[in-house]
């Protein structure tokens, strides 16, 4: 499997396979509905941020050259280590080549230490320039939300 071999290229801890199968269906669904332009990435209560980082490096993946580096807001009330914000910092410039599945170089990360309770995504996220507000997407996800979780990350996109 592709990803699995890119994931363990760049030493990304996803939880297994059955959470990378996980992950590998909601990107498919991704790219499906929304495609790959002008996305920005949102995980909600990211945790470590792997779930995000994975998404975002297979939709880069996917784009062309020209295309705008894919943003990755990660929202979690705490931090935690192993996350995915090292993994983009250590990141080796001139490891990816064009048929790569994931490409971390051309994902920007940003993490918002916030309780979902008090996240106002409209002003926690930054818009998309105008000129590219047209086309753009911004995608949340979440992989490990409660039902109150859930119900807060949906109050904070409205």
């Amino acid at each position: 499997h592709c990803l699995a071999k890119a994931v363990s290229k760049h030493r990304i801890k996803v939880g297994g396979a059955k959470h990378l199968k996980q992950i590998d269906s909601m990107t498919g669904h991704v790219l499906k509905s929304v495609g790959t332009k002008n996305l920005q990435v949102v995980e909600m209560g990211s945790g470590r941020g792997m779930t995000g980082l994975v998404v975002s490096g297979k939709i880069s993946a996917l784009q062309s050259e020209r295309e705008n580096n894919t943003k990755l807001f990660l929202i979690e009330r705490s931090g935690s280590r192993a996350k995915a914000d090292t993994r983009i910092r250590n990141r080796a410039d001139g490891e990816y080549t064009k048929g790569d599945t994931l490409r971390l170089d051309r994902v920007d990360v940003k993490r918002i230490t916030c309780d979902l309770a008090h996240v106002d995504i409209t002003k926690a996220v930054p818009a998309v320039p105008e000129v590219e507000r047209r086309n753009a997407s911004t995608l949340a996800i979440a992989k490990h939300l409660c039902g109150a979780g859930t119900d807060l990350a949906l109050k904070s996109l409205s």
